[in-house]
C-alpha cells in the first residue's frame, strides 16, 4: 500500500522475480487495513488483490511512462517512483492530468531538473471550435485511469478504476495488466501498413453510407444540396422547412460524415438548420485502425498527446515497436478522450466504441449505453 504518512521506501538493488500478466482477467487493489471493521488483513473479495507497487515490480527498470488521471497527486507519484529515474530524470514520466478548459487552454509542461514530470492538459476541441462546440463540452472532464510501463524489454498496460492519489487504498477499485513483448520489424511494419490503409478505406465508407442514408431519408433535391454543400468549399449552408425527424436525420448525417457541425434556431413551427464546417484534426493525428487493440491504444495515446506532435510521434514510435495486437482474444481497448468525436472517429471512442465492439463480436445491443 501507499500510506500518506509513510516515507518514501528504496527500490530494491537488484529486481526482484517479475510476474507476468496476460490481460485475461482483473485484480482488486489491496486496502489499508485500518478501514476494514472486523480486524482481518482485508476486505472480503473473492479477487485476487495487487498494489501499485507489484504492478510497477521495479521503478529502476522502467526507462519511460505515460500516465492519466482524473485530478492527479503529485506528491504521491514522488513518492511512488522515489530512487527510480521517472523520479529525477526530466520527462521520463509523462501524466496527463484534468484542468478547468473553460478558464485555460490545453497546453504541454515539459519536464525540468526542478519539476522532471512533463504535464499534459490535453485538448477538448479543435481551434477555431463553434460556440456551440465549446457550450457542449463545458462540463466536460479528462477522466480515463491508464498506465503505460515501458521496461525496454517488454511493456507493461494498465487500465485502472483509481485515480492517481494516496487513497488508492481507502476504497474498492480494479486493475486490467497485461505484458506485451516486442514486435519484429516485419510485423511492425505490416501493421502499420494495415492500419494507415484502414483509415482511408473508413473516411471513404463512412461518408458513402452517410450519404445514402440521407438521400433515403429525405426528399432527393434537399439531400443533393446537403451533400453538395459538404463536398464543396461554401462556409454553411441552411435549410428550412424540415420537420423535427427530417431535422435529426440532417444532424445525424453531419455527424457520420465528419467535418460538419449543425445548429437549428427559430420557432417551433419554423426551424431553420444551418450545416457549417467544423475544424478537422490534422490528418497524421486522426485515429487509426480503432477495430485492433494497437489501433485502439495507438489512437488512445495520440490523442491524449497531440497538443505536443513530437511527444506524440515518439509514444507512437515506441507503441509501434511491441506486439500490441498478441492480446488474448475478445479482449478491445475502448479509447475515452476529451471532446466530440464525428466522421470515421465517430465509433473510435466512449460508449460508442463499446456497441462497436459488441457488434464485431455478434452481439446485439438496444442501446450505446
Amino acid at each position: 500500500h501507499i500510506r500518506e504518512d509513510a516515507p518514501p521506501a528504496l527500490p530494491p538493488a537488484t529486481p526482484p522475480p517479475r510476474r507476468t500478466f496476460d490481460g485475461t482477467r482483473f485484480y482488486m487493489n489491496k486496502l489499508n487495513v485500518s478501514i476494514v471493521d472486523d480486524g482481518t488483513d482485508e476486505a472480503p473479495s473473492r479477487a485476487e488483490t495487487l498494489s501499485p507497487h507489484e504492478i510497477l515490480w521495479w521503478t529502476p527498470g522502467i526507462r519511460r511512462a505515460l500516465m492519466t488521471s482524473y485530478g492527479v497527486d503529485y506528491s504521491f507519484l514522488r513518492k511512488l517512483f522515489h530512487g527510480a529515474p521517472l523520479a529525477t530524470e526530466p520527462g521520463a514520466l509523462t501524466v496527463v492530468d484534468n484542468y478547468d478548459h473553460d478558464r485555460h487552454a490545453p497546453q504541454v509542461r515539459r519536464g525540468t531538473p526542478d519539476e522532471p514530470f512533463t504535464v499534459v492538459w490535453p485538448p477538448f476541441y479543435e481551434a477555431g471550435a463553434s460556440t456551440q462546440t465549446r457550450q457542449r463540452l463545458r462540463m466536460g472532464t479528462m477522466h480515463p485511469k491508464f498506465w503505460l510501463l515501458d521496461f525496454g524489454d517488454f511493456l507493461r498496460v494498465v487500465v485502472a478504476s483509481s485515480n492517481l492519489g494516496a487513497y488508492d487504498d481507502k476504497m474498492n477499485n480494479n486493475y486490467w495488466v497485461c505484458d506485451f513483448a516486442p514486435a519484429t520489424a516485419a510485423a511492425t511494419a505490416a501493421s502499420d501498413e494495415s492500419l494507415e490503409a484502414a483509415s482511408d478505406a473508413t473516411d471513404a465508407a463512412v461518408k458513402a453510407d452517410a450519404d445514402a442514408t440521407l438521400l433515403a431519408l429525405l426528399p432527393e433535391d434537399r439531400a443533393r444540396a446537403l451533400i453538395a454543400f459538404a463536398d464543396g468549399d461554401k462556409r454553411a449552408a441552411d435549410v428550412a422547412g424540415l420537420g423535427l425527424e427530417d431535422r435529426k436525420t440532417v444532424h445525424g448525417w453531419a455527424e457520420c460524415r465528419g467535418g460538419l457541425e449543425t445548429q437549428s434556431s427559430g420557432p417551433d413551427y419554423n426551424r431553420t438548420l444551418r450545416v457549417t464546417r467544423a475544424p478537422v484534426p490534422p490528418k497524421s493525428l486522426r485515429f487509426k485502425g480503432a477495430e485492433t487493440f494497437a489501433g485502439g491504444l495507438r489512437g488512445f495515446v495520440h490523442a491524449m498527446l497531440r497538443e505536443d506532435a513530437a511527444l506524440a510521434e515518439a509514444w507512437d514510435a515506441r507503441l509501434r515497436s511491441f506486439a500490441l495486437d498478441a492480446v488474448a482474444d475478445g479482449v478491445h481497448f475502448v479509447a475515452s478522450v476529451p471532446g466530440i468525436r464525428r466522421g470515421p472517429q465517430r465509433d473510435a471512442y466512449g460508449h460508442r466504441a463499446i456497441a462497436a465492439a459488441l457488434r464485431r463480436r455478434g452481439v446485439r445491443v438496444a442501446r450505446a449505453e
